[in-house]
Order: C-alpha cells, then sequence, then structure tokens
C-alpha cells in the first residue's frame, strides 16, 4: 500500500457506505485507511460524522479533537475546520 489510487478507493468505497447508511463497514474502512496511511486525517473528520449520525457522541467528539488537533495549522475558515469545531462544541455542550 502507499499508492494514491488506494487512498481514493477506500476513501470512495467508506463514502458509499456511509451513504447506503452500512455506518460499520464506512468505520472499518477509515480505520483501516488511518493505519494504513497515517497522514489521512480527513478520515477523522468522517468518523466524526459518522459517530454522530450513530448518536455515539464520545467517538465522534474523540474523532473531531484528533481530526483539529492534526489541521491545527490549517487555514480556519476551511470548511471542514469549522464544521468540525461546531460539531465539536455542540457535542460537547449537550445535555
Amino acid at each position: 500500500p502507499g499508492n494514491l489510487f488506494d487512498i481514493r478507493r477506500r476513501t470512495l468505497l467508506a463514502r458509499s457506505h456511509h451513504m447506503l447508511a452500512q455506518h460499520d463497514e464506512a468505520i472499518r474502512e477509515l480505520t483501516e485507511l488511518k493505519r494504513l496511511y497515517a497522514g489521512h486525517y480527513l478520515a477523522d473528520y468522517e468518523l466524526g460524522q459518522l459517530y454522530e449520525e450513530m448518536n455515539r457522541p464520545t467517538d465522534a467528539i474523540a474523532a473531531y479533537e484528533r481530526f483539529l488537533k492534526n489541521w491545527a495549522d490549517a487555514d480556519p475558515g476551511l470548511f471542514h475546520v469549522t464544521y468540525a469545531r461546531e460539531h465539536l462544541a455542540a457535542l460537547k455542550h449537550s445535555p
């Protein structure tokens, strides 16, 4: 492993599973993507979304925090960064 084609294939497969509400399969793909390509931090962003949809707030918080930590130097106005910050704040302040 280590090529861009494999990263794109796994990302699309995870998104397809997500769209079909096959959350466990999507999580498995994203987790494997992170394992194989440690620098693929968008997987944490997508994991945060999945966990949020699955009503797993603790896992969603952890995923969004990992994403934001790894993207700390990114432009704060980037959509993914803004979305993750907003959802992280909402998750932390919900009952």
